[in-house]
């Protein structure tokens, strides 16, 4: 990553506080729902979670008993991401990794995953492969983003996230940017103008993933109300995908 672009991250405090709203509501249930729905009941899974940001994945995944591994380049990520497992009373092993350089082995997790990750990345294919090396033959990919910066190059997505951002100041009385003009590193990134889920689903295919397929609507039972509406324009979608026996 540019320098704007790692220095955007380094602080987890907002995402952390975000994060903290939905471990204590129906969200962190429903993700763990989400999530084990791929994999036969009572799998137990080893788990890769990519740019775990302050741990939410990894720490919803350790509760119900798989071995987690939580990634991320940002040192201030990864110290919400220790707090959030110690007062869970979970043990995710968490390591500072670039997700760009991953330097684990071939054949190692059943499941690897992330959550608004892919959009910023500078080479996403690049780390799709090395998601491919590292899942064992038959584990799973799970890919969670949305078109966060289309918007940008669509008018007509611009007019409806200028839309509620408006509804959202005028319900909750704050602003809040779902596409924030002062963050112009993200303009060059090759995903801000590339039209997905379906730029994922032709890549995976191409690095040999099977089973590829995307869920448009699977925020609707993941977000909150509110969520759902503010980001209507750019809304959550799944990429699930199999590295094959």
């Amino acid at each position: 990553m540019n320098d704007a672009n790692r220095a955007y991250w380094e602080d987890g405090t907002f995402y952390n506080s975000y994060v903290n709203e939905e471990f204590s509501d129906f969200r962190k249930e429903a993700w763990k729902r989400q999530i084990l729905s791929h994999f036969p009941e009572g799998a137990k899974l080893r788990v890769l979670d990519t740019g775990c940001g302050p741990g939410f994945f990894s720490c919803i995944l350790a509760e119900e008993g798989h071995s987690v591994t939580g990634i991320d380049r940002s040192s201030g990520m990864l110290r919400y991401a220790d707090e959030n497992a110690r007062r869970m009373g979970v043990m995710p092993q968490f390591i500072n990794m670039d997700i760009c350089d991953m330097n684990f082995g071939g054949d190692i997790f059943d499941l690897i995953l992330n959550r608004n990750v892919t959009w910023t990345l500078e080479n996403p294919e690049s780390v799709y492969k090395q998601f491919y090396r590292s899942l064992r033959p038959g584990g799973q990919l799970l890919i969670y983003d949305a078109n966060w910066h289309l918007p940008y190059y669509r008018p007509e997505l611009l007019q409806k996230v200028r839309e509620n951002e408006r509804w959202y100041f005028e319900t909750f009385h704050q602003d809040f940017k779902v596409c924030d003009e002062k963050a112009v590193f993200f303009y060059d990134l090759p995903l801000s103008n590339t039209e997905r889920p379906q730029w994922d689903i032709e890549t995976l295919s191409s690095l040999g993933f099977t089973e590829v397929t995307a869920n448009k609507r699977v925020g609707e039972n993941l977000y909150t109300d509110w969520e759902n509406r503010l980001y209507s324009a750019t809304p959550l979608f799944e990429i699930s995908a199999r590295k094959p026996n």
